[in-house]
């Protein structure tokens, strides 16, 4: 099977989904956002136990120069590093799953894969959830192609698992589901 997709086509995707009657998006409340947020800080702080300050300047450095243009190769390669250099920071999570984002074909879902089995516990600051987001966007890729049994065991796993997960919005994710 081949894949092809890109990002303006989940873009696309995801607001079709959430224009639709049955699946407008539902914002989380502030206790759920709240809550995400500080999941977020206790998983990044966890890294502090196991690299040097320089260590996680270092990472945030290459985090934040790929986030002045993420769409650039400089920005590619910059994630590359930081997964390659520190494999288990919480940042690495959040940067397979753009770099996932950002690939099309088979290597996108190879790397958003990667991304859910291995960082699924790490979160973007603004409280969005590797594994809960990463299952979505997932789920969206499926779609697309048509293989609609691994969509169904995606959105499966993000009742159960994942209710209370908020994309960058700050809108629950099962809420829009297709």
């Amino acid at each position: 099977m081949s894949f092809r997709f890109s990002l303006l086509t989940v873009l696309i995707m995801s607001l079709s989904f959430a224009a639709a009657p049955s699946t407008q998006p539902t914002a989380a409340t502030d206790a759920q956002k709240n809550a995400c947020k500080l999941s977020a800080k206790q998983r990044a702080s966890q890294d502090a136990n196991k690299y040097t300050p320089e260590q996680l300047k270092e990472a945030e450095e290459l985090y934040q120069a790929a986030n002045k243009n993420w769409r650039s190769v400089e920005a590619k390669a910059c994630l590359e590093k930081l997964v390659a250099k520190y494999p288990d920071l919480n940042r690495t999570g959040c940067a397979l799953l753009y770099l996932g984002q950002y690939a099309t074909g088979v290597e996108r879902v190879k790397l958003l894969k990667e991304a859910i089995e291995k960082h699924s516990d790490c979160f973007y600051f603004d409280g969005c959830q590797v594994g809960g987001y990463g299952r979505y966007v997932l789920l969206l890729t499926h779609m697309e192609v048509g293989n609609h049994e691994e969509a169904r065991k995606l959105s499966d796993e993000l009742k159960q698992d994942y209710a209370d997960a908020i994309d960058h919005k700050g809108n629950l994710i099962v809420s829009m589901l297709p």
